[in-house]
């Protein structure tokens, strides 16, 4: 996802940069077609400057990440502040600057998060996956304070899933963390695979799976908010799963 956005805002006429943060499994640059000389442990150990890591692509520049490299502990406190000096940096050079971060719940993870202006995780409707963001939210929440969080709906098979995980997961932040979700849209399930998806999408064809981008773009806006929390994204007229009309996304 951070790849299709990084190139929503490119062609929006951002100077863009993603910035891929796993790194143990990184895969950015694979789906680029890109095979970096370097990667994000070796700036952190001072081997390179940033000019020599950013690779360019014609609608933004990347920061590749490692693949298995069993070197990097980012728990290190030292290496946490090599990573904010990376983004200070980064932030006098580029318009917006997307951080991909790896599964999971880690340190190094919730710092990210914390540092980043705004948060947007991408839920599937597994049940597995809810409850993984909804621990993520959970513990920005306990440990950094973090109250908001936007979410973009992956997969989905029409828009009574899309109202159904809408409403719980909404109110259920919203009840025991009061906190408050912006449900910025979905994706819907094509029934293909994710290789596909990524091929059609990255063609010059302008389909329906590329409609998200233009929600999805709209939160760099200044004063526009087009995202939904819980309670405008189920309007009355559409709260009861049997009567879903309106086109959400």
């Amino acid at each position: 996802m951070a790849l299709k956005l990084a190139r929503a805002l490119g062609e929006s006429g951002k100077k863009t940069l993603c910035i891929d943060f796993d790194y143990n499994l990184s895969n950015t640059a694979l789906k680029l077609g890109l095979r970096p000389s370097f990667g994000l442990y070796d700036y952190l150990t001072g081997e390179i400057d940033l000019s020599s890591l950013v690779l360019s692509t014609p609608y933004f520049d990347l920061l590749p990440g490692h693949h298995g490299h069993e070197k990097i502990v980012f728990s290190d406190e030292k290496v946490e502040g090599k990573i904010i000096d990376l983004l200070v940096e980064c932030e006098q050079r580029y318009d917006c600057i997307l951080i991909d971060c790896p599964a999971g719940v880690g340190r190094e993870v919730l710092s990210l998060c914390a540092y980043a202006d705004k948060r947007l995780l991408v839920v599937n409707p597994d049940i597995s996956s809810i409850t993984d963001s909804y621990s993520m939210i959970k513990l920005l929440k306990n440990i950094h304070g973090i109250d908001h969080n936007c979410v973009l709906l992956n997969r989905i098979k029409d828009e009574i899933q899309y109202c159904r995980i809408v409403k719980s997961l909404g109110e259920t932040v919203e009840r025991f963390l009061s906190g408050r979700l912006e449900f910025v849209g979905h994706i819907r399930d094509y029934g293909v695979d994710p290789e596909s998806f990524d091929r059609q999408f990255f063609s010059e064809e302008k389909n329906d799976q590329r409609k998200f981008l233009s929600i999805v773009s709209k939160l760099t806006e200044e004063g526009v908010d087009v995202s939904r929390d819980v309670h405008t994204a189920l309007r009355p007229e559409i709260r009861s799963a049997d009567n879903v009309q309106h086109r959400l996304s």
